[in-house]
């Protein structure tokens, strides 16, 4: 499982092989190969269960959260406690707007 950055993984986690946690996000992205420690990482809450999928830098996970399967919760999003993010979904804080794509299908609000 690569840990990317200074990302906090909470206490009492599961956190799958497949997952990618803090992954650099588009302005990030040259650090990888520069200098990965600045690279600013994620927060993931206590109690988590996050299976293969993607975590951004600069995004959150609040504590008691379960993923399914192939998520993606990107860059400066922040998800509350006790949520489950299903499988195949994808989590994006797009200034005041906020999308959540299942599978092939787009919930905007």
């Amino acid at each position: 499982m690569p840990i990317f950055g200074k990302s906090k993984i909470g206490d009492s986690c599961f956190i799958d092989s497949g997952a990618l946690i803090g992954y650099p996000h588009n302005k990030e992205l040259d650090l990888l190969e520069n200098n990965p420690d600045n690279i600013e990482g994620c927060e993931i809450g206590d109690d988590s269960v996050i299976r293969p999928g993607a975590i951004y830098s600069t995004a959150k996970v609040g504590k008691n959260t379960r993923t399914g399967h192939n998520f993606l919760v990107r860059e400066n999003t922040s998800v509350g406690d006790g949520c489950l993010i299903g499988t195949n979904v994808h989590i994006k804080n797009h200034g005041t707007r906020w999308y959540i794509v299942f599978s092939e299908s787009k919930l905007d609000f």
